[in-house]
């Protein structure tokens, strides 16, 4: 009851999804006796929502637990909602039998008001280097800064990916920005930055995202397909230089990119 409806933390949750004054309508000392009512006075809709966050609360409850792992109220939120679109996108897969190509094609969204957007990539090592891209977006999806350069070194894939997430958010900081949400299309970056630490050196540059994300107020990791990342994407395949940064207005490369997204 505590963790899923009463404490402070749970109402701010509820409070953001929408369903606060739900919650609050049928409060009774059973927590089986909420859920039979919330699912009899809320929408079909809202139910499957009540399920996620449920879900989400005790996720970040276990995750506090045993990783010692905070997430914001908003986080939570987010998880659920996440949870959500990704099951009914797997129903309308099932129902319609839609190939995989096609339904795995994902667009870039624009963070919450008061938020910021940062997408990063990495290119293919060739010739002792790996290029990195760049780009802050704000919650109108404006462009506001890009950056590309290059790594030396030969690195593994994934060690790349998290040398160029650890290298945005100490942009992204530099610049002021403390609603942050980061995101990448390598999955196995983004679950290690949620779970906990291995031993291997990817992992201790994963200790470093950890420990720079506690100067940010707010800090969202997510995982995105490759067709949401584009503009990241191509900034990183064609870094010519060591170091190249835009701001305000973006090189002329990922123009139509830029567009596409916000259309």
């Amino acid at each position: 009851m505590h963790v899923l409806f009463e404490c402070g933390f749970a109402r701010t949750v509820w409070a953001l999804a929408g369903l606060l004054r739900q919650v609050v309508r049928v409060q009774n000392k059973s927590c089986f006796e909420m859920m039979v009512r919330l699912f009899q006075t809320v929408t079909r809709y809202q139910c499957v929502m009540v399920e996620m966050i449920c879900w989400s609360l005790w996720n970040r409850r276990n995750k506090w637990v045993w990783d010692q792992a905070n997430g914001s109220a908003f986080g939570v939120k987010e998880a659920a909602l996440n949870l959500l679109t990704e099951w009914r996108k797997a129903r309308v897969i099932e129902r319609q039998d839609v190939c995989r190509a096609t339904a795995g094609l994902q667009v870039w969204s624009k963070p919450p008001v008061g938020w910021k957007k940062v997408t990063v990539d990495v290119g293919t090592s060739i010739e002792g280097y790996v290029g990195i891209g760049r780009i802050i977006r704000d919650e109108g999806g404006q462009f506001l800064r890009g950056r590309s350069g290059r790594i030396v070194g030969n690195w593994k894939a994934n060690e790349a990916e998290a040398l160029s997430i650890k290298e945005a958010l100490f942009w992204a900081k530099s610049l002021g920005s403390d609603y942050c949400i980061f995101e990448s299309d390598s999955q196995q970056l983004i679950e290690a930055c949620k779970g906990k630490q291995g031993a291997s050196y990817f992992h201790t540059i994963v200790s470093d995202i950890i420990d720079l994300s506690k100067y940010f107020d707010h800090v969202l990791f997510n995982l995105v397909r490759r067709s949401a990342n584009s503009v990241a994407h191509l900034l990183a395949t064609h870094s010519l230089s060591d170091l190249r940064e835009w701001v305000d207005y973006p090189p002329q490369l990922i123009h139509h990119v830029l567009h596409n997204d916000c259309s």
